[in-house]
């Protein structure tokens, strides 16, 4: 068994002049376990050959003496889990983890501690937005832990202290009833992760529950929009151009903006995208229309099929290019935040971003008489709530519909 420890980001931390956190790590069994400890130094501060704390750091025998602590506990829980008949590394991994993170180590038993420990073991596994959303959920509880001055542990994971989370989240960090939903279901996740890792029996959080009621209204071009755009003249400002033709083709195709940004040419295979999905790693092979095709033809002699930018980026400008189609539709958007009604209302454009495509491609695909199930295969959704939750309805048409129904009485 080898027991090493590293510093997280010692490169960038240097570069931006910054304290990196020290990771353990524990190789056996052919495998290794990587966890986060509570200390972070400086790169200056560090030897990387000795793997400890220089003794130019003001607190390096405290902290010295805390890593000699931590191997002497992984020893420990080593030759604790071999007396044990079905010994494993799944095994040994849990009682390291109990062995260090006990509920009566003050130290150890904060809970944003093992949360980066959580994101650093999902991380492999998981797209970047997914990771980005952790992120937000950790920094919402560091700085709820500042706010109500208490350190997070898992005992004091329970009702009350959702209570006064949520509180934190509506009131606070001003975020809206259908964020605050995914925000407790990621909670809940992580929880039930630490339950599986043995860090903790209390299962009270189980009982968090919110309900986001209602649906929001979703924001897509109609098919006369979605023409303008794409026939919109763009010739005299190629950026412009550039960030339509990317949008069009999420229009076209369905998919994400994650995965047309990251595109390749063997991907392409005649008129198919093969593509495996980044969120779900699913396998999909999108069929690509004349329109879809034509905007791969323009840019044939690129290294890659499409311009690469990124999200934020094409958020910004898709606005000014639908401005310039005159997507420009009195629009309403109701939100919640708890029991307070927030109204934003503006021209459409206002309201375009990369997702737009996303539900611009499911709810034109549906009016035009393709079935749940066909247009489920090329977006990669797995039900049809989900499929639903992405798809408009024309006023328009449903007019017209029911003025075919009830006129004939």
């Amino acid at each position: 068994m080898k027991i090493n420890f590293y510093l997280k980001n010692p490169g960038q931390s240097r570069n931006e002049n910054k304290e990196s956190l020290i990771l353990l790590f524990v190789s056996i069994y052919g495998q290794r376990l990587k966890l986060s400890l509570k200390i972070s130094v400086h790169p200056q501060k560090w030897d990387f050959s000795k793997q400890q704390v220089r003794k130019s750091h003001k607190s390096s025998p405290e902290i010295n003496a805390y890593l000699n602590k931590i191997r002497m506990k992984v020893y420990k829980a080593y030759y604790d889990d071999l007396m044990k008949d079905d010994h494993s590394f799944e095994s040994l991994k849990r009682a390291i983890k109990k062995g260090l993170f006990k509920q009566d180590d003050k130290n150890a038993a904060c809970l944003l501690n093992i949360y980066e420990e959580y994101i650093l073991s999902r991380k492999p596994e998981v797209a970047r937005s997914t990771l980005q959303r952790f992120n937000i959920l950790y920094n919402h509880l560091k700085t709820y832990e500042n706010l109500y001055r208490q350190r997070l542990t898992f005992e004091k994971i329970g009702l009350a202290f959702f209570d006064e989370f949520k509180l934190y989240l509506l009131k606070d960090a001003k975020i809206t009833n259908r964020t605050l939903a995914i925000y407790i279901k990621n909670l809940k996740t992580f929880l039930n992760w630490c339950v599986a890792h043995g860090y903790t029996e209390n299962l009270s959080f189980r009982d968090f529950k919110f309900n986001a009621k209602g649906k929001t209204k979703i924001v897509y071009l109609t098919l006369d929009e979605l023409k303008s755009l794409y026939l919109l003249d763009l010739s005299f400002n190629k950026k412009l151009d550039k960030v339509r033709d990317v949008f069009c083709f999420g229009c076209f195709t369905g998919q994400r903006f994650s995965d047309i940004r990251d595109i390749h040419r063997q991907d392409i295979r005649g008129n198919t995208w093969h593509l495996y999905t980044q969120k779900t790693r699913d396998f999909i092979q999108i069929p690509l229309t004349n329109l879809s095709m034509t905007i791969l033809e323009k840019y044939k002699n690129e290294i890659v099929p499409l311009p690469i930018m990124s999200n934020a980026y094409t958020n910004r400008l898709i606005k000014e290019v639908c401005k310039l189609a005159e997507i420009d539709e009195d629009t309403l958007i109701v939100r919640f935040q708890g029991a307070k009604r927030i109204d934003i209302s503006g021209p459409k454009y206002q309201f375009i971003t990369t997702h737009t495509a996303r539900r611009t491609f499911v709810t034109l695909s549906l009016e035009a008489g393709m079935t749940n199930a066909e247009v489920m295969a090329i977006t990669g959704h797995k039900d049809l709530k989900s499929l639903q939750a992405y798809a408009g309805y024309n006023k328009i048409s449903i007019h017209s519909k029911m003025n075919q129904v009830w006129e004939q009485l």
